[in-house]
């Protein structure tokens, strides 16, 4: 390691003498008083020059004893008392407490939680958070689980064959489960129906010929397709050739394939893959046996965690009165809050004292009714809705091209994409900075060597006796 000493030297040119009287010596070097140390923020403990308690070496930088993160003060006196809100003393180093970081160099505001707006991932409240696409956000591998108090926090995902929650999105660790109910009437992380288990991990279901493993899982074959040897090679195959889901001519009198479906109530026609397939009537839904049964109207009775094509469009299959009936979907909207006979048909929404309600860092868009998340500053808005930006302090207003977008409020200032408060007259403002900084038309001036917000109303004194000069010349 190579430490930097500087010499100050005198040298007599009569006597030839040299006098050295100061010595600068870097962090790590060694040393015998603290004047010695190069950097102001140092002193010399243990005959090395070391940062001061709340500073750390800043290895960009050439002998820089830089603010810890979190620092906003020091503590030295026997009280140890902090003078910033929210700070505690910590070995005679003021720190913002655990639950707020620092701003400004001098303030402690409170953590954000996640879905909230933020710069870096300090500022989330949740340690398994970081802040992703500005906003707070869980880490990869976690998902959001809300507790009792409506906070919150990030948690493991589950391994398949978890249990899991059925209110709660993205918990599953294979991106191709999801949490559902197993044979046992129990929610647990499943593959998807389009996807079967092998060994701990999803993996498509086999289409049509597609060749597939003789004696392997059950559910390897799409549909009710099954693995069949063919011509020596086993493939997914029909065991009925006109059964649900298996390709097939689109039904046209002329040509006599309107029958070719033998299922009763099934018609041949465009599925969602745009295959020709036979499947049941749009009346009619699929059922476990491979039948097609009458969907179900209003206040029918339907199946619990059956086809969610059992109830007919618009309805869906809900308890009630310990029953599980078909019902439509019934919405009525007050201020930020809306209920719905759906649960959790919104996967923004949390219910919340019966009413379900957009999770934080969302809002409610009026011209769709679903949840989005809450937006950033600068950007378009919808300005119908309500809380729609992401900063607290901003609001959706036309900007001078006429386009609505989140902009700080006018007691605010945009300061790296965050509302900070506009800054009062004879208070401290930064050069260079946002020209909203300072209050109504006061300007950030160097007044006794201090950048501060300047208000135009110091120009009337001088006005005044400008006027006044005049009057007296005109007489």
């Amino acid at each position: 390691m190579i430490y930097l000493i500087n010499f100050h030297l005198i040298i007599n040119k009569t006597t030839d003498i040299v006098y050295i009287f100061h010595i600068e010596i870097s962090n790590g070097a060694p040393c015998s008083e603290t004047a010695q140390c190069t950097d102001t923020n140092a002193y010399c403990t243990e005959n090395v020059c070391n940062c001061k308690a709340g500073y750390f070496e800043d290895a960009t930088k050439e002998n820089s004893c830089t603010v810890e993160e979190g620092v906003v003060g020091f503590c030295p006196d026997v009280r140890h008392t902090c003078y910033v809100e929210n700070s505690e003393c910590i070995n005679t180093v003021c720190y913002c407490l655990h639950t707020h970081y620092r701003v400004n160099g001098e303030q402690c505001v409170s953590k954000k939680p996640n879905g909230a707006e933020c710069t870096e991932s300090y500022q989330c409240t949740d340690t398994q958070a970081e802040c992703v696409d500005h906003l707070c956000t869980c880490k990869d591998g976690l998902f959001e689980d809300t507790n009792t108090n409506n906070a919150t926090t990030c948690k493991e995902k589950y391994e398949l064959g978890s249990t899991c929650s059925r209110d709660i999105l993205d918990q599953c660790a294979d991106d191709n489960a999801e949490c559902r109910v197993d044979a046992f009437d129990t929610y647990k992380c499943l593959c998807k129906p389009t996807h079967y288990k092998i060994g701990n991990k999803c993996v498509p279901r086999i289409v049509e010929n597609g060749e597939c493993k003789h004696g392997g899982n059950e559910k390897q074959c799409l549909d009710t397709m099954v693995c069949k040897k063919v011509d020596g090679v086993y493939k997914c195959q029909y065991e009925n050739e006109s059964a649900l889901g298996r390709s097939c001519t689109a039904s046209t009198i002329s040509d006599g394939s309107i029958d070719q479906c033998t299922v009763n109530d099934a018609e041949c026609r465009e599925d969602v893959d745009g295959i020709i397939k036979c499947l049941c009537k749009t009346t009619y839904y699929q059922s476990s046996n491979a039948d097609c049964i009458p969907r179900k109207g209003i206040n029918e009775l339907c199946i619990k965690n059956g086809s969610n094509l059992q109830c007919v469009d618009a309805t869906y299959c809900k308890m009630v009165d310990n029953v599980y009936k078909c019902l439509g979907e019934m919405e009525t909207y007050t201020g930020n809050k809306f209920t719905s006979t759906t649960e959790f048909s919104d996967p923004n929404t949390n219910c919340i004292e019966n009413m379900c309600q957009c999770k934080h860092g969302f809002f409610k868009d009026t011209d769709t009714s679903i949840c989005q998340p809450k937006i950033g500053l600068e950007t378009s808005c919808p300005p119908k809705s309500t809380d729609q930006c992401a900063d607290d302090n901003a609001e959706c207003d036309k900007d001078d091209s006429g386009v609505f977008k989140c902009g700080c409020k006018t007691t605010h200032y945009n300061s790296n994409n965050q509302c900070l408060p506009r800054k009062a007259e004879n208070e401290e403002c930064d050069k260079g900075g946002h020209e909203l900084q300072c209050f109504d038309n006061a300007s950030c001036d160097l007044v006794n060597n201090v950048y501060k917000c300047n208000g135009a109303n110091e120009m009337l004194p001088s006005l005044f006796c400008m006027i006044l000069t005049i009057l007296v010349l005109l007489h």
